[in-house]
């Protein structure tokens, strides 16, 4: 059990370190700013509710409480829409408070661990596999397993870039190697 935590620790520490690295000094995830950034941001503070992931075009919020045929219309209005208008995909939040990025740091971490911590749990119940670099391919491809199973379809559904997906993967695909490799070599099958 503490070979298991100690590997999801210094995994998790492994991964977060070479996501900073990705972000910070590679820049492998493009994200652009608009020139527009001011409006955009007052348009969404004024139209915007409450904080929550907005599509566009997309349906009413209460559309599964309304009728099936009304649910139908509003589908139907949806697609035609998105056959002439751009697509946006918006998570909005409120202004971070200062100095808020410490405790995204933190919380960034306490992700990465938990992940190296699934990683080391799973290789502990499967007994395995015998060599470290098998254990090693195991846990990369349990990690990207899950890693497919939300950048592709944000990608299909909601229009994401190819090139955004495709660095998106990347970067899962290296941070989930650096993980692998610590909690392999940490997490060997009892003989």
């Amino acid at each position: 059990m503490l070979r298991m935590i100690m590997a999801g620790v210094l995994g998790g520490i492994a991964m977060f370190v070479v996501g900073s690295l990705t972000h910070m000094v590679v820049g492998l995830v493009p994200m652009r700013a608009t020139p527009f950034e001011e409006q955009l941001g007052a348009v969404a503070q004024q139209s915007l509710s409450e904080p929550g992931v907005y599509l566009v075009p997309g349906v009413p919020a209460d559309f599964r409480s309304r009728p099936q045929a009304e649910q139908e219309q509003l589908m139907k209005a949806a697609e035609e829409r998105a056959q002439r208008s751009p697509r946006l995909f918006v998570a909005y939040a409120p202004p971070l408070a200062k100095g808020s990025l410490p405790g995204q740091l933190l919380t960034q971490l306490t992700g990465d661990v938990l992940a190296a911590l699934a990683m080391a749990l799973l290789l502990t119940l499967a007994q395995g596999p015998a060599t470290y670099l098998l254990r090693v391919l195991a846990c990369t491809a349990g990690a990207v397993s899950g890693s497919l199973m939300t950048r592709l379809p944000y990608w299909n559904w909601y229009g994401f870039p190819s090139a955004f997906t495709e660095r998106e993967l990347l970067d899962d695909l290296l941070r989930a190697l650096a993980a692998a490799l610590v909690v392999a070599l940490i997490v060997r099958p009892r003989r």
